[in-house]
This record gives structure tokens, C-alpha cells and sequence, in this order.
């Protein structure tokens, strides 16, 4: 009974926009309703470099009659988004964006390379966004902005590719994640549930989110995640936060699963039990040396150092994870100076020293806390690299460009990406282009 209550309330949660807009317009009588129609079309490319890693096994030469399959291989995407951006009331604001695509991808397990260049087009359709949002307060400052419903939520501002850990990373297994929504596309997280964001004292903003776990099994668990951001005198930006990840269980016995449950190889008469819940711990920190200077020749994001790091899973426990620092990826970038001719141009790296393969599940299907198998190459994907760059034109074109060895997961034709990465080893790498138009 338990169970189908929390699920019930994950669903409600991710439907809360549409509840927020019913109640707007039952108020459209004391004031006027806008919509403004949003218009969005892509078209990404994406070459793959020297990826082996994509095959059964890399290291065995006999699994595959030629290990060059992937390289060079190309993967295209068209998308077109349709959007309403409507305001029902000085307080009360909605978003609904349906988006639809036509692509294709290497999807496993496609390893022979007579499957090269066969793949039929894929056409996947869904919803971008559906939130509504209130403002609590004076409505000029707004001091509390609460956002309910499915919407995009990106605390570091300065991340292109990487970090963004606290709400998008697992915990046990400590997956991380690099792009967004299209292959190789700015750095964000899609979320389900509410997000507060409270602005109240000068230059130190905060934010509460509850989030309904929906693209990884096991599915509807609740996370509550803190977050912070301050700033120093325009130089230094400090964040912070913590995430209970699966604090609240739509099954208990899928987030902590009785199977995972091993004996304890210092005391036989013991087991230890092994869950998806856990603790997740976040730092950032960005310096922005142009305040210093008397010049105005440089862009808005030129000259930036930025850093993130997370623990993914504060306890330890015997066999799996015995060694935090394994738990504990690291980011760093740097945005070059281009003095106007690019929004952005940033370089970034990453150090991830876990001893399991970086993936959700041991198998396409199988989420489990333990029993994710060891790499076979060792600590060679430990680092990881990103290049982006974005310029904007006209106000409503954008072209961003990325190279970049980094965890890459392919479209899958379901809306979603693939839960194994393709570049494992440093020469693995890909890079890509990013076409936009957007109205």
C-alpha cells in the first residue's frame, strides 16, 4: 500500500504544472492572459574518433572482426520544438514544450561491421518541459520562486560539459553524466517535481528541490537536494550543496534490494547490505579576475577559472566502495579569452577515479547497488577532457562546437541516451556541431 502511495505521489508531482495552470486561469477574470509562442529547430552532427571502447569487450580482439568499427562514425539529429510561454497573473507563469526528432545511432548490441551506415532513422517525440511558476513576495524582487512540473535546472553556470554532479550523478553505483539534452549540448539536468529558489538576501541565493526520480531504475524515488550560491565582489563565486538521494522510497525493496545483500568478509556471521540511497555532497568555486581590470575588451565569460567537485556517497562500505576517494570526481575549466568573437571558449577536465565501469547498471536492465563489474582497462578513463565553444548570431541563431572525451551516451531512439558510455580511453574522442534557431 506503501509503495503505490509514493508512486502516486511522484506522478502528482510531475504533473503539478498542469494543476498550477488550472489554477491561473480560474483568476484570468482579474487579469489579463498572455501567451507567447516559442519556436526551436537543431540539427546535430556528432563524428566519432577512434572508438574501440563501443565494441563487447575492447580488450579481446576476437569480438569483433574489426576493431575500427566506430571510428569515424557519424551520428545526425533534427529536431524541431514547440513551445507556450504563458503569464496567467503578475505571479503565476506556465511552460509547455513539445519537442519532436529524427535521428539515428549505433544502438548495441549493433557491433558487426556490416551494421555500419544501416541503421534506419529513428523518430522520437516528447515533452521538453511543463512547469509552472509562482512568485511568493514582491513580485519586482521576486524573493521565493517556486517551480513545479518537469524543467531544466542548471546550478553551475559555468559548466559546458561537465561537472553538474549534486542532482544529476548516482550514488551507489556513483555514475556521472556529461552534455545535455542534445549529444554534446550544454551541460543541464532535467528534473520532475519542485524547485524553490529563494533570492532573500543580497548576493546569496538558495535552493530547495524535490525531485522524482524518472530515467533511472529503480524509478519514482524521492531526492531533497540543498543548494547555495554567493558571491564576492564580482571575483568569487562560491557554491555549495547536498542531495539525501532517494531519501524517500516508492519500493524498498528495489532501492534497497534484499539480493544485495553479501556476507561480510571480516565477520561471517554478518552481511552487508548494500543500497541505492545515500548521501551526495557538492563544492564549487569560480574566479573571475575582470573586475580588476580597467578594460572592456574582453566578453562577458572570458578569463573564468571554475572548479567542482562531489562526494558520491559519504559511507563507506566493505568490498564496493571502501575508499571514498574513489567516490569523489573533480572538475576543472577555464574559459580562454576570444575578446568578443565567441560567447564562450572553455576548456575543461575531470578526474574520476572510481575502480567500476561508469554506468547505471551492470547490464542494459539490471540497476543494482554492487555487482558492477570491474573495468577491464584499469584507470585509463580516470581522466576526462571537454573543448566547447558557442557563439551566438542575431540574437536567435547559435552554433556550438565541442571536441571532447568526455562520457559520452549516445541517442537511443526512446528519448533518452544510452546508459553506457562510448569513449573510454584517452584517444577515444568525438566532436561535434550544434546548429540552432530559436524564436
Amino acid at each position: 500500500m506503501a509503495r503505490i502511495t509514493l508512486q502516486a505521489i511522484g506522478n502528482r508531482l510531475v504533473c503539478a504544472a498542469g494543476a498550477l495552470m488550472l489554477s491561473g486561469l480560474c483568476a484570468r477574470a482579474a487579469t489579463d492572459v498572455e501567451f507567447t509562442p516559442r519556436l526551436r529547430v537543431s540539427y546535430n552532427l556528432l563524428q566519432m574518433v577512434n572508438t574501440i571502447s563501443s565494441l563487447p569487450n575492447p580488450d579481446d580482439p576476437a569480438s569483433a572482426s574489426d576493431k575500427t568499427l566506430m571510428h569515424r562514425a557519424f551520428v545526425h539529429n533534427v529536431s524541431g520544438e514547440f513551445g507556450i510561454d504563458g503569464t496567467l497573473h503578475e505571479r503565476i507563469r506556465m511552460y509547455v514544450g513539445f519537442r519532436a526528432q529524427i535521428g539515428h545511432s549505433f544502438l548495441y548490441p549493433a557491433y558487426n561491421i556490416d551494421a555500419l551506415g544501416t541503421q534506419a532513422k529513428r523518430i522520437t517525440a516528447g515533452l521538453t518541459e511543463s512547469k509552472g511558476t509562482f512568485i511568493f513576495g514582491d513580485v519586482d524582487q521576486a524573493p521565493f520562486v517556486l517551480t513545479a512540473g518537469y524543467f531544466d535546472l542548471k546550478y553551475n553556470p559555468d559548466a559546458q560539459d561537465l561537472g553538474e554532479y549534486l542532482l544529476s550523478s548516482g550514488c551507489y553505483p556513483g555514475y556521472v553524466f556529461s552534455g545535455g539534452p542534445e549529444m554534446h549540448g550544454v551541460r543541464t539536468t532535467k528534473l520532475a517535481g519542485l524547485w524553490l529558489d529563494a533570492d532573500v538576501f543580497e548576493k546569496f541565493r538558495q535552493d530547495l528541490v524535490a525531485s522524482v526520480e524518472i530515467f533511472v531504475i529503480p524509478n519514482y524515488d524521492i531526492s531533497i537536494s540543498y543548494l547555495f550560491e554567493t558571491d564576492i565582489r564580482e571575483i568569487v563565486t562560491l557554491g555549495g550543496g547536498v542531495s539525501f538521494h532517494r531519501l524517500i522510497s516508492a519500493n524498498e525493496n528495489n532501492t534497497t534490494p534484499a539480493s544485495a545483500e553479501l556476507p561480510d568478509p571480516d565477520d561471517t556471521t554478518k552481511t552487508i547490505k548494500y543500497t541505492h540511497r545515500g548521501v551526495k555532497l557538492m563544492g564549487r568555486i569560480a574566479l573571475d579576475p575582470k573586475p580588476l581590470f580597467s578594460t572592456d575588451i574582453f566578453g562577458e565569460r572570458d578569463l573564468r577559472l571554475y572548479a567542482e567537485a562531489a562526494v558520491l556517497g559519504v559511507k563507506n562500505y566493505p568490498i564496493y566502495y571502501e575508499n571514498i576517494s574513489e567516490r569523489i570526481p573533480v572538475m576543472v575549466g577555464f574559459n580562454l579569452p576570444t575578446f568578443k568573437l565567441l560567447d564562450v571558449l572553455a576548456v575543461e577536465g575531470e578526474w574520476y577515479g572510481s575502480t567500476l565501469n561508469n554506468n547505471p547498471y551492470s547490464d542494459v536492465n539490471s540497476p543494482y547497488p554492487v555487482g558492477q563489474e570491474k573495468r577491464a582497462w584499469g584507470s585509463v578513463d580516470d581522466f576526462k577532457w571537454a573543448v566547447s565553444a558557442r557563439r551566438t548570431l542575431m540574437e536567435h541563431i547559435a552554433v556550438t562546437a565541442r571536441v571532447a572525451c568526455d562520457h559520452l551516451r549516445l541517442y537511443d531512439g526512446t528519448a533518452g541516451f544510452e546508459m553506457r558510455e562510448r569513449t573510454i580511453y584517452p584517444y577515444e574522442y568525438a566532436w561535434s556541431i550544434l546548429l540552432e534557431a530559436y524564436f
